[in-house]
């Protein structure tokens, strides 16, 4: 397996405890990410990088992906204004630092709907059965 030295050219940040450097990873997979473990020396064999601290995972960068709105609940009211809930769902995770995805709250909505007026009722005429009430 080959080794990266990420090490090439000035830190980006250091306080004499610790020093960090902004790299980019362009191949694809998993890494493993080592320190350095040589008792003495200064570090500058690869076998010197015996302690593992974890992995690194790359990968290609890619968006977030939804799908388009659907009606899951349509509008609760013919006219007068009414709301109608809709929903989409995430159809691609976002990964390699990739735009993200919408939180929970934001697969879902409500809107306005049937915003016409009512129409007015008109009476002309009232009868009462019977014609005497008691």
């Amino acid at each position: 397996s080959s080794m990266f030295d990420f090490r090439s050219g000035a830190a980006t940040s250091a306080n004499g405890t610790e020093a960090s450097w902004d790299i980019l990873i362009a191949p694809e997979g998993t890494y493993n990410v080592c320190w350095c473990g040589a008792s003495e020396g200064s570090c500058t064999s690869g076998n010197d990088y015996s302690v593992q601290l974890g992995t690194l995972q790359v990968a290609k960068k890619r968006d977030c992906e939804v799908t388009d709105w659907w009606v899951v609940d349509e509008c609760n009211k013919v006219c007068g204004g009414g709301e109608v809930r809709m929903k989409r769902a995430i159809t691609q995770e976002a990964t390699g630092g990739g735009e993200a995805c919408p939180s929970q709250s934001e697969l879902t909505k409500v809107e306005q709907c049937n915003m016409k007026p009512c129409p007015l009722a008109r009476l002309d005429r009232v009868t009462l059965e019977p014609a005497k009430v008691y």
